[in-house]
């Protein structure tokens, strides 16, 4: 198995969404994809990676805020804790920010429970892991361009597997 990074991942499919030319749909929406639902406000569009089939234990999509000059953007993913525990996946995590033009400190970590803040080329910038060690999985939230509109989006998330909620309860 490739030794990628889920944040790696992640942080490619965030940059690379601008490039993407399918049609999208911008309208308010509710997307329901087996992994999670999230509710897209007009103006947003969503992006699985080619040759990603969302599941409920495996699912990585992106949603931007499409409009020029925006610089919003989320990531979502459910992806196999691959053996790792929370600390073993928050130290790759570290590690391979800082090699993305990503300034971020840790600041706040629990047995299952992970967060950052800082920068990603520039924009604020906020991730959030979630560990459920029985299911196996964790839950990457990536949020550049935080801000009020995007934290509504991430309040309409609905996680299939509960234990992996991102925002606080």
């Amino acid at each position: 198995m490739r030794k990628v990074s889920l944040l790696v991942l992640a942080l490619l499919l965030l940059f690379s969404l601008s490039a993407c030319s399918e049609e999208k749909n911008l309208s308010a929406r509710t997307e329901k994809l087996p992994a999670f639902s999230i509710t897209l406000p007009e103006g947003w569009s969503m992006n699985i990676p080619d040759g990603m089939e969302c599941t409920a234990s495996r699912c990585v999509a992106a949603f931007t805020h499409v409009p020029s000059g925006s610089r919003s953007a989320i990531t979502v993913s459910v992806v196999p804790n691959l053996g790792k525990n929370l600390a073993e996946i928050a130290e790759e995590t570290r590690q391979n920010m800082a090699s993305h033009d990503a300034v971020m400190r840790e600041t706040m970590r629990t047995d299952t429970r992970v967060e950052y803040e800082g920068t990603i080329k520039d924009s604020p910038a906020r991730l959030i892991a979630t560990f459920d060690a029985k299911a196996e999985q964790v839950g990457i939230l990536l949020l550049v361009g935080e801000n009020d509109e995007v934290w509504g989006i991430v309040r309409s998330l609905v996680m299939t597997n509960p234990a992996l909620v991102f925002t606080k309860q």
